[in-house]
Formats: C-alpha cells, structure tokens, sequence
C-alpha cells in the first residue's frame, strides 16, 4: 500500500484478524513518519486499505466493480451546481487519476449536502464544478463548506454599534 505521500506501506493482514486492525496499524506507521491527513484523504486511505485488504484474502473484490463503479458523469450529477459540463467532466477525470472515484463521489455529495443549508443568498457563491475540482476543493475539511453560521451561538452580530 503506498499512502497519501508516497511512502510504501505492506499489507498487514498477515498479522491482523481484520481491517481495521491493519488500517490502524498502517495509520500508526504513518504518524511515526510524519505523514499527516486531511479527512478526505484519510476516507481515501481507509477505502483502498479495505479493498485491498478483501482483494487479498479472496482473491477478488469485496463487490462487484460493475456494480460500484463510479463514471465522471455520475460525479457530475452528485455536483449542487450544473454548468460547463465538458470542462467539468475533463477536470473529474484529472482528479480519478490520482483519487479514488468512490471517495470523490463521496466529498463531492458531501459538499452538495452542505451546500442545501446555505443561505439562498449565497447560492450564487456555489464554484463552477471545474473550478471546485480544479482546486482540489473536495479535500478540504468539510467544515470550510458551512456557510451562515455567524457565531458560536449562530446569532448575528450588530456591527453598526461602537
């Protein structure tokens, strides 16, 4: 397994009764070398580590890839904003080189998900989808997604006052 930097990570399964166990195991490895994840990555990590994991003690895929697999246009879709398709469908692509298509589909329905709480004003603020992939925008901390939230306390505060 090779993680989010480059480092090369072996399979651990030999000594682990389960995923999770190696996963953690894989994950400590990590922290002792320094290697720090967003939450996006770390959904990433934990969805390659467990289907390898079931690749290797099968033989074969934990599911059917018929079945799961997740096409450009189905990103798309999950996207809250509908324009520049062709430009859109070319920057998805980019990203499912070097990110796995469940995990995209995942932060991008995330995303749609935080968007339906905004503020109807803001609406007009929601990026192009090839500009939020562009960026790299499906791996940020989920929380950059909310908007609204003023305070604490989500009250409004009175800056007309000295």
């Amino acid at each position: 397994m090779t993680g989010i930097h480059g480092t090369h990570y072996p399979m651990t399964q030999a000594t682990h009764a389960t995923p999770g166990e190696a996963i953690a195991a894989d994950l400590i490895s990590a922290k002792a070398n320094g290697e720090k994840f967003t939450q996006a990555q770390l959904a990433a990590f934990i969805d390659i580590r467990i289907e390898e994991w079931n690749q290797n003690t099968t033989g074969t895929p934990a599911y059917s890839l018929d079945a799961w697999s997740v096409s450009p246009e189905d990103i798309y879709k999950a996207y809250p904003r509908k324009a520049a398709p062709t430009a859109a469908i070319k920057a998805i692509k980019k990203v499912m080189e070097t990110y796995p298509a469940l995990s995209l589909l995942t932060q991008t329905k995330a995303f749609a998900e935080a968007v339906k709480t905004w503020p109807a004003r803001d609406a007009a603020f929601v990026p192009h989808p090839a500009t939020w992939f562009n960026r790299g925008s499906y791996m940020d901390d989920p929380q950059e997604w909310k908007r609204g939230h003023h305070s604490a306390t989500n009250e409004v505060r009175d800056y007309t006052t000295i």
